[in-house]
């Protein structure tokens, strides 16, 4: 996990409102919202990717944190992130 780089996950999530009425102008406005995601992965493969944005630098009883499993059919691009310069 440590030696990991960091990936930028570029996803297309649902829209959806829970108001009790709208218009049908507004409610034909709706359109799926590309989501991006920052983070290390955790596990992959050919139905989705899980990916975690937080981590304990403990080794030992390690805990994760804004896990995130996301479907594969959803992915726009994957970038792995260069760390070269990170302090």
């Amino acid at each position: 996990m440590d030696n990991k780089p960091p990936v930028l996950i570029t996803w297309v999530d649902i829209c959806s409102c829970d108001a009790a009425w709208m218009s049908l102008a507004d409610a034909l406005e709706y359109r799926p919202t590309p989501i991006q995601t920052l983070g290390w992965v955790l596990e992959e493969n050919d139905e989705y990717i899980v990916v975690v944005s937080s981590y304990s630098v403990e080794e030992e009883d390690r805990v994760f944190g804004s896990v995130c499993a996301i479907p594969r059919d959803v992915i726009e691009s994957i970038a792995l992130l260069d760390t070269r310069n990170v302090c």
